[in-house]
């Protein structure tokens, strides 16, 4: 069952990488902007982190693809925060 919630939680995770980044596409060049960048992608690597702990906790064939899955989302959000 934390295999599937870490999962979930990875595939929720993924949908707010679209929303942060098309709404932070949307705010204008400034503090504002950067700050949002950085407050979000810290949040979201802690949400990916949590999500590979619950992955790795967990039994079953489901724990490979989210702890994967929550790793290369705990990736994303370093480049992003490189990248601002």
């Amino acid at each position: 069952m934390t295999a599937f919630s870490g999962l979930v939680l990875a595939s929720l995770t993924g949908l707010s990488v679209l929303l942060v980044a098309s709404h932070a596409n949307s705010l204008p060049e400034g503090a504002t902007k950067y700050s949002f960048g950085i407050a979000s992608s810290r949040v979201g690597f802690g949400v990916s982190i949590f999500g590979l702990l619950l992955s790795l906790i967990g039994k079953g064939p489901v724990c490979l693809p989210a702890a994967l899955a929550s790793f290369g989302l705990a990736a994303l959000w370093v480049i992003a925060v490189m990248t601002y």
